[in-house]
């Protein structure tokens, strides 16, 4: 058995900073992207970036 919010937590994506390695609380959500309230970086979800 799970408690609800480690159900919860499967489900939602962990968005890290790529340049920082900030995570969680150090990431914002703004205008349709996430950014990195740290570095200010964008991070792009990375999920279904295919690269050859």
């Amino acid at each position: 058995r799970y408690s609800k919010d480690e159900e919860e937590r499967k489900h939602e994506k962990v968005l890290k900073c790529p340049d920082c390695g900030a995570e969680d609380d150090d990431i914002g959500y703004d205008d349709g992207e996430h950014y990195c309230k740290k570095c200010g970086a964008i991070i792009e979800e990375a999920s279904n970036i295919d690269e050859d």
